[in-house]
């Protein structure tokens, strides 16, 4: 049985309203660097490449531990981003999609035709997965729909590469460096604009429905969220090597954008922001056609060492929600516990007033 502790919190929902929120904190001393966490209505999944742990949703305990690295049949080389479908399990390598059961019981596996980096998924009758091309000698990241054999179908979105190490003249551009944000969630596929409170909603052919857009005042870019880039691209592959040049290039805006991340569940938006109070964060909730429901302060402590982490997760994998998800109106965290050096999973009840 997982040690669990039981912590009844007090949040801040809105401006004027108070209400409680019960929290659970679970131990995972089997976990070392998680990428990911997804819920279902029975289990819990988190990613730790290149395994994967199925905990049991009723009472935490540890019920499966699958996944290896490698080329063959059932196994993953780079990542092991994670998503859910219907009454199966998904995983996105690079170049290719693996099938399992909710169990973790290998189905089968898709070879791409064409490169896929990142972010594979199922979506509309096919996929959806992150890409990139070169025009001019100028690089993109680039989203596309890929059919059921894992050809690529339709470019539906694209954003210049967050550096254009090849042209002397180009800054590294921070804010771009995790990629493109983008989520499916039920027939639709949502991107995050750019740096105001901007979300694009998709059709799940990729035609474009509506914006989502609210004025928001974004914050100042702090020297300690600098200080985490420099940090992360001295230590970090391939950027270690190119670094006594990127520091000279690299370019922080004045302000960080309105929207960190976000999550789709519950038939809701939760907005991710940059504004924090006593270890935890506010998030906007927004519903599907982008009307402010409400505020939340949720226990998300974005510390120096929570950025390093994200970002590291953030860039190598860009995973949608790395360390965090949201599953009928309970907010799943994981975080490492300062303290005992240990990961944990913090369950917290959101109730709406």
């Amino acid at each position: 049985m997982k040690n669990i502790e039981p912590i009844l919190c007090v949040f801040l929902l809105s401006v004027v309203a108070s209400i409680p929120v019960f929290a659970a904190v679970i131990e995972l001393p089997e976990i070392i660097n998680p990428g990911s966490i997804t819920v279902d209505n029975d289990h819990i999944y988190i990613t730790d490449f290149p395994s994967v742990y199925i905990y049991s949703l009723k009472d935490y305990h540890l019920i499966k531990k699958f996944g290896r690295r490698g080329e063959g049949p059932g196994e993953w080389l780079r990542y092991a981003l994670l998503s859910r479908h219907e009454n199966y399990l998904v995983i996105g390598d690079q170049n290719k999609m693996l099938f399992f059961s909710t169990t973790g019981d290998y189905i089968k596996e898709i070879k791409a035709k064409s490169i896929i980096y990142w972010g594979g998924r199922p979506a509309a009758n096919g996929f959806i997965a992150e890409s990139r091309t070169t025009e001019k000698d100028f690089q993109y990241i680039t989203i596309c729909l890929y059919d059921q054999n894992l050809r690529k179908t339709k470019e539906i979105y694209r954003n210049a590469f967050f550096w254009q190490y090849k042209k002397s003249s180009e800054k590294c551009d921070a804010i771009e460096v995790g990629g493109i944000q983008f989520q499916t969630y039920n027939d639709y596929i949502l991107f995050r604009k750019n740096r105001d409170f901007t979300i694009d909603v998709l059709d799940k052919s990729g035609e474009k429905l509506y914006t989502i857009q609210h004025p928001y005042s974004r914050l100042t870019f702090p020297d300690s969220i600098k200080k985490q880039y420099h940090q992360y691209f001295q230590t970090a592959q391939p950027w270690k090597r190119l670094y006594p040049r990127m520091e000279k290039e690299i370019h922080f805006p004045s302000h960080l954008p309105a929207i960190q991340n976000f999550v789709a569940a519950d038939n809701k938006i939760y907005v991710l922001t940059y504004e924090t109070r006593e270890n935890q964060s506010k998030f906007i909730i927004l519903d599907l056609k982008g009307k402010k429901l409400n505020e939340v302060w949720l226990p998300l402590r974005q510390s120096d060492q929570w950025f390093q982490h994200s970002l590291t997760q953030w860039v190598r994998r860009r995973c949608s929600h790395p360390t965090y998800t949201i599953k009928n109106n309970f907010f799943y965290h994981l975080e490492e516990n300062e303290d005992t050096e240990q990961w944990e999973l913090q369950v917290t009840k959101i109730i709406a007033p």
